[in-house]
């Protein structure tokens, strides 16, 4: 109830959902800009293979095999803290693909990213707008906008946009995470495009006709709609097929973990005093920092205002 009441008060205010200062307790010891990477688990399997080969087609398939897949794994529990303006995170993963990412605007909240596979075979960039509102009084609808590009060493460019998510349950009840809408690719090079529709989330006048988790698409021609060159279908909670063909399976297919780097630059989150006591347990200290933290960022957002007034 307390939780109820804090939000609530914040709402009525006119916040922002994606500002609303939430207790600590409700956190995990993350920034939300080293989470994002759970997003991108697959990266290392998927979008590798697919530098491995020179059929573009078969490109499309696997940078899209490497999103879908990757939907799942952002399902967590717990929240991640906001990132400051100017933080930073670096890690890798094993196969010693590198990770940049900074939060280069306070509001809107947007965080830019870079990702570079170690023998230059692929890169990975683009940036993230957070965005949030709530649908009734206990459900948020969220969004990571922006879009993904992904560059391959002989100039094949697939980008791509995530789906906008609806997390009901958000301070009673069971917790679901649904994406909805569509999410998109496209190739303009190779005149490839694939829109994959998700299923609606049901509702009081609606019933939805399959589970919320499947989605139907197709890869078709850019130029020529009428144009298909396979069906696509899944689910994004067990598999993805091209025509019928399993690319990605939840049983088989395992995603990376990150590494940390051992010298990152004095910006890291992982420096954070509000993520460091949480992660000790020491609820007390987290939400002392988390706040302080909060003043600052506010005091500095003022200071650069007056500046750009004064203009």
């Amino acid at each position: 109830m307390e939780l109820i009441q804090k939000v609530g008060k914040q709402l009525i205010e006119g916040k922002d959902v994606v500002s609303v200062s939430l207790p600590v307790r409700i956190f995990e010891p993350r920034s939300t800009i080293e989470r994002i990477c759970d997003n991108w688990a697959f990266m290392p399997i998927y979008l590798r293979m697919a530098a491995n080969t020179k059929d573009q087609l078969e490109r499309f398939k696997l940078t899209i095999s490497y999103a879908v897949a990757g939907l799942h794994n952002a399902c967590k529990q717990m929240k991640p803290f906001n990132p400051i303006l100017g933080e930073t995170f670096q890690g890798f993963w094993p196969d010693g693909t590198s990770i940049c990412i900074e939060h280069t605007s306070h509001h809107p909240p947007i965080s830019h990213f870079y990702v570079e596979d170690q023998q230059k075979k692929f890169s990975y960039f683009g940036y993230y707008e957070y965005k949030a509102r709530l649908k009734g009084a206990n459900s948020v609808l969220g969004s990571q906008d922006g879009p993904n590009h992904v560059l391959f060493y002989d100039g094949q460019e697939i980008i791509f946009s995530y789906p906008p998510c609806k997390i009901t349950g958000l301070l009673y009840g069971t917790r679901v995470l649904e994406w909805f809408d569509q999410m998109v690719f496209r190739d303009e090079k190779n005149d490839l495009e694939c829109i994959l529709s998700f299923e609606q989330p049901g509702g009081y006048f609606y019933k939805a006709q399959n589970p919320t988790d499947f989605f139907i698409g197709q890869i078709r021609k850019i130029s020529d709609k009428n144009n298909i060159i396979c069906e696509v279908k899944g689910s994004w909670l067990d598999y993805l097929m091209f025509d019928g063909k399993k690319y990605w399976d939840i049983e088989i297919v395992e995603p990376a973990g990150v590494i940390w780097v051992d010298k990152p630059l004095s910006s890291d989150c992982r420096y954070r005093q509000d993520l460091i006591f949480l992660a000790q347990k020491d609820l007390e200290q987290a939400q002392e920092w988390k706040t302080r933290l909060e003043v600052i960022q506010r005091h500095d957002r003022k200071l650069r205002n007056d500046n750009n007034n004064k203009k």
